[in-house]
């Protein structure tokens, strides 16, 4: 059981991580427990909802916990409660355009943005990330032309 020990102490302060965040954005949630699951490679992390599962919880891949600042594993949480409460308000809780006027609410970086090679920009300040070189949209909501470029790693 030693050999465990250190994910044990990574569990805590993701779930701690996880309780400010509910508390602070989604009070009337119930807190979710965060655990590490050695086996995530596709995602950063997911959401377990209860109707398909046992108990609900937060699982955050391990090098994600590793490689990213803070503030981005705030950003993660965030973007996973969101999933939790349109699930707990009986709404399509994929990447839904309800998901989407909550993460802008919230001021949500989007989902893949950690790992895109191009971001599209408007004048007036919003901003796409893609890793296609093609312009995925023409024109932004304010009606101009957005332009494509690649982001500086």
């Amino acid at each position: 059981m030693k050999k465990y020990v250190w994910m044990n102490k990574i569990n805590d302060q993701l779930t701690e991580i996880s309780k400010k965040i509910q508390k602070k954005y989604f009070p009337e949630l119930l807190p979710l427990p965060a655990t590490i699951n050695t086996r995530l490679h596709q995602t950063q992390a997911r959401i377990r909802i209860p109707g398909l599962h046992k108990n609900p919880k937060i699982e955050f891949r391990l090098s994600v916990y590793k490689s990213r600042p803070l503030s981005d594993i705030k950003e993660i949480f965030k973007h996973e409660y969101i999933h939790y409460q349109l699930y707990k308000d009986g709404k399509p809780y994929g990447h839904s355009r309800e998901f989407a006027k909550l993460a802008h609410k919230l001021r949500l970086k989007e989902c893949y943005q950690f790992e895109a090679k191009y971001i599209q920009t408007c004048t007036c300040g919003r901003s796409h990330w893609t890793n296609k070189r093609k312009e995925l949209w023409d024109k932004c909501i304010c009606g101009k032309k957005m332009k494509l470029r690649r982001r500086k790693l």
